[in-house]
């Protein structure tokens, strides 16, 4: 059986090594036909639960303006590709309707010069606008918020560009290749609250001082800045993107309490030896840490609940982990493990020999140890924290403890065991908002809102 195990966290390996092209293919049930094409002006277009989604434009058309809707029919997205290699397009208007602008909808319409983007957008896909080498100005709406992968790559004369004051996700290579990065100085670039890159080369032992304005750190953004030895973060909330930090130079890290991260965000940091993680983190996530060949103090707090798989293989420094209380899962192959490459393309990871797993009988430490055959210590400390929403004290969350506040809420004579632990908003009282954070919690709604763990009284 670990045997089997130890397999299956290395296909899982292997499958993090390779990338592969997410291709869509037509999927049609038996006796389904093609969606049928519609006609107007120089666009074509396809009706989708009743709203109009552009697919394709006449090969000669030079300007387009969108209607807001066709045949009584809003006008909402543009397909993939839509307009992509639409060489002899000049300009285009969108209308305030849309809400979906395709991947790559204008990929190398190298004549276009002007684009009117439509407010109420919300997201900019992956490489829309890449290689529109005659775009010189662009205005992108307050309302968008996230910025995909190659947005603008390529469009090497875009100098001018009005960036929303506020965005959540800016992802790689958005601006690669523009006349916009090319006339920013060297040094760290920031779009609005996002830091972006660093441009030119880094001089040895730069530190970072993430000012409180700068909430998003850009997927990728200092990727490969082994001159990067230090980094500050401030408490308000910060995203930190996909492989933000891997393989710089950082040696001392302590994330941010309100800080939530993606995956891969520190891998490959070979100078890495000191780590601190905040209980508000929740999960950490897949990669995050993998390659951190120095790392040999790591304390993770009270109050995450997952660490993935993967994120901390490779640690080859790190001898024993301490797990809290409040992790609830684990990851196949999350720590305790090193890689081990048997030839071609297998990559096999096996336990790091005397690894030991500090952890509360019962718990997902002490599976996970056993599962690969690590060293289970039980903690002799008690934990420093209550179970989120137990307030029937019986040591888990669930069901139960969302009917039992709900009959107390509603004057039913009852006791809560735990008070303290259903007090999810943390302001001190008992209320519908708590009931509503808990119900959220158990049935996995997105971004539930949950405060920091509540000390047990001992």
């Amino acid at each position: 059986m670990k045997k089997n195990r130890l397999l299956c966290a290395a296909v899982s390996l292997i499958l993090s090594c390779f990338s592969f092209p997410a291709t869509a293919l037509p999927v049609f049930a038996e006796g389904e036909e093609d969606p049928v094409l519609y006609s107007y002006n120089d666009l074509q277009y396809r009706i989708e639960e009743g709203h109009i989604v552009i697919t394709s434009c006449a090969v000669d058309a030079t300007k387009l303006e969108i209607p807001e809707e066709v045949d009584g029919y809003p006008v909402t997205a543009t397909d993939s590709k839509a307009f992509s290699g639409a060489t002899n397009l000049i300009s285009v208007t969108l209308p305030d309707s849309l809400t979906d602008l395709g991947d790559r909808t204008f990929l190398n319409c190298t004549s276009l010069t002007s684009v009117t983007l439509p407010d109420g957008l919300t997201e900019i896909s992956n490489n829309t606008f890449n290689g529109c080498t005659s775009l010189k100005s662009v205005r992108i709406p307050d309302s968008v918020q996230k910025i995909c992968t190659g947005a603008f790559q390529g469009c090497t004369a875009l100098a001018d560009i009005t960036f929303p004051p506020h965005i959540e996700r800016f992802q790689s290579d958005v601006l690669t290749d523009t006349a916009w990065l090319n006339q920013q100085p060297e040094g760290f670039v920031y779009v609005s609250n996002v830091l972006y890159c660093w441009k030119g080369t880094m001089p040895e032992n730069t530190e970072l001082t993430l000012d409180k304005s700068i909430t998003v750190i850009a997927d990728s953004a200092l990727s490969g800045e082994k001159n990067l030895t230090a980094v500050t973060f401030h408490d308000g909330d910060t995203y930190i993107g996909w492989a933000a930090f891997k393989e710089t130079g950082i040696e001392t890290l302590t994330l941010p309490e309100n800080c939530k991260m993606d995956s891969s965000v520190f891998e490959n940091c070979t100078s890495l030896k000191s780590l601190t993680i905040p209980g508000s983190v929740k999960t950490i996530e897949y990669n995050a840490f993998f390659g951190c060949t120095a790392l040999e103090s790591l304390t993770i707090g009270e109050g995450i609940e997952k660490i993935d798989s993967l994120a901390f293989v490779d640690c080859n420094a790190l001898t024993s982990i301490s797990v809290p209380a409040s992790i609830l899962e684990i990851g196949g192959s999350a720590f305790g493990l090193h890689t081990e490459p048997s030839g071609g393309f297998i990559i096999y990871l096996k336990p790091v020999e005397g690894f030991t797993v500090y952890g509360y009988k019962g718990t997902a430490a002490e599976e996970y140890a056993e599962q690969f055959g690590l060293t289970f210590v039980e903690r002799d400390d008690p934990p420093s924290v209550t179970v989120y929403g137990d307030v029937n004290s019986d040591e888990q969350f669930s069901i139960a403890d969302a009917v039992l506040l709900q009959k107390y809420l509603l004057t039913i004579e009852v006791t809560l065991p735990n008070w303290a632990a259903g007090d999810l908003d943390k302001n001190g009282t008992l209320n519908a908002m708590d009931l509503s954070l808990m119900k959220q919690k158990l049935f996995l709604v997105p971004d539930a809102v949950i405060t920091d763990p509540v000390p047990v009284e001992m």
